[in-house]
């Protein structure tokens, strides 16, 4: 969502900071291959420390219900919603409801454009854009969704991921 301007500003500052690190800790082995490939940071200044989750609870599926699917992460372009909507609306003779959960705000034309989405395909009654929610009605989300769906175009680590696992 930045522009090509501020993109490569962002991207100086990352590589200035990364040269003045002696260490770099980071939550994967994809995102430290990309540090040393991409910002010349050398391996041995590198540690994966991969974030842990709790397990939630768990619950039986009524079955007579329609799906329950969440997904969560801020609306912006990487995450995908664009790509699952348009997946959903080719679903729509089935019984399903999504959540999407994530902060609205930091890409506010990402935004616009996926509830202009949801609107022209006819989804507004299945879809709910919950917005940031706290810790407890996160959990309280994945307690009760069926599934987890999240098209990300790329994860450093994927901490939704590994909470929806949990």
């Amino acid at each position: 969502g930045l522009s090509a301007t501020a993109s490569a500003a962002l991207r100086a500052s990352e590589c200035t900071a990364l040269g003045c690190a002696r260490h770099v800790i980071t939550t994967s082995t994809a995102t430290a291959r990309l540090l040393a490939a991409d910002y010349g940071v050398p391996s041995d200044r590198l540690s994966v420390v991969e974030p842990g989750t709790e397990r939630g609870a768990t619950r039986l599926r009524r079955s007579e219900s329609a799906v329950a699917l969440l997904s969560v992460g801020a609306v912006v372009p990487r995450k995908g919603y664009d790509v699952l909507v348009a997946a959903l609306a080719k679903l729509k003779h089935l019984p399903w409801r999504l959540v999407i959960a994530g902060d609205g705000e930091r890409s506010p034309e990402t935004f616009r454009r996926l509830v202009a989405d949801i609107a022209s395909l006819g989804l507004t009654d299945r879809i709910t854009l919950a917005g940031t929610v706290t810790a407890e009605r996160l959990a309280s989300l994945y307690a009760s969704a069926d599934l987890f769906v999240l098209p990300s175009r790329f994860e450093g680590y994927g901490m939704a991921y590994a909470e929806a696992i949990a």
